[in-house]
């Protein structure tokens, strides 16, 4: 008998030839952002459907869409597994399905960009290349010295697939990697693996700070007054985590007194950023607008997780990646 799967029809048409020939016994059920249904071309209710599992793919992350496929779900009681494109579940959407049996699956797409992301960040500040694209500018032959990723000292805070990957690029030039992550097990990528705890320690020592965390109790604010009167004035801050873990008037306070030296954002307390946002125009602070997971090969590898952990829900195997609500 066919299991029914519920699933964006943007992305099931990305995907309809590989569903048939992998998981030929599924059938899709389309959702569309007005709430509509539709189950082979015809349109149904909530009431005429039983999807096992749902996909919230990469098109529905942006804007109200999550929280109304979410609303979806709710109304149907079959589903038993999701796989999100998301790779932290901290948004109200998820909150609001956590009593119900249902596993969740967050995703790895996304881990390659944001770790490319914050290398080119990292490269960009030690060779401040602002100084080669103005001497060009103006016909200058001029030469720069400049400083070395090489053995610099790395913090990364929070170890999933984001946070690996990046450890991953940076010990590829040598660097020396801190790892902050709640289980105490060793890596080959981590040169040291530290409880939260023990984080403030390592702060003066870090030449970037890297996060790569989801936003929870004990995480936000965590970029606070003190935190931040901890870091080098060399230091380079990265989050590419969520906005909540900073404290945006501490920040800003600090880069005006002198530290750390950059702060590249690409995740904000409030998003969109308000225009009126002094982050917008602090000479020290790179602002993007939440899109370091933006890259080409994104939305393939989000495809074939989700087609690769159906297979195995489907198989009534354990999908990869499943999240404890806790």
């Amino acid at each position: 008998m066919a299991q029914q799967v519920l699933m964006f029809h943007k992305a099931y048409a990305r995907i309809a030839e590989a569903l048939s020939t992998r998981v030929a016994e599924v059938e899709a059920v389309l959702w569309d952002t007005d709430g509509s249904l539709t189950l082979d071309g015809k349109a149904v209710s909530a009431a005429d459907v039983a999807p096992v599992a749902a996909w919230f793919s990469g098109d529905v992350l942006g804007g109200p869409a999550l929280g109304q496929i979410a609303q979806t779900v709710s109304m149907l009681p079959s589903i038993r597994w999701i796989q999100s494109a998301n790779a932290g579940l901290d948004h109200p959407a998820y909150a609001n399905l956590k009593g119900r049996d249902i596993r969740f699956s967050k995703s790895s797409a996304q881990s390659i960009p944001i770790a490319e992301y914050t290398l080119a960040y990292a490269l960009e500040h030690v060779q401040d290349l602002a100084v080669r694209r103005a001497a060009q500018a103006q016909g200058r032959w001029q030469t720069h010295r400049f400083d070395e990723l090489w053995r610099s000292n790395w913090l990364i805070v929070g170890y999933g697939h984001i946070g690996r990957n990046v450890a991953i690029r940076a010990k590829a030039f040598d660097c020396h990697t801190v790892v902050v992550r709640q289980s105490p097990h060793a890596d080959e990528y981590a040169d040291e693996v530290i409880s939260m705890d023990r984080m403030a320690q390592f702060l003066p020592a870090a030449d970037v700070i890297v996060l790569a965390c989801p936003a929870t109790d004990a995480t936000r604010g965590m970029v606070s007054t003190d935190f931040l009167a901890a870091l080098k004035p060399s230091a380079l801050l990265v989050n590419v985590a969520r906005g909540a873990l900073v404290d945006e008037a501490a920040l800003l306070e600090s880069l005006d007194q002198g530290r750390p030296a950059r702060a590249v954002l690409d995740v904000f307390e409030k998003e969109p950023l308000p225009s009126a946002s002094p982050l917008w125009s602090h000479p020290r602070v790179t602002v993007t607008a939440h899109t370091s997971n933006a890259g080409s090969g994104t939305r393939g590898r989000g495809d074939e997780l989700f087609l690769s952990n159906l297979e195995r829900f489907l198989r009534d195997e354990t999908p990869t990646d499943l999240v404890d609500f806790g």
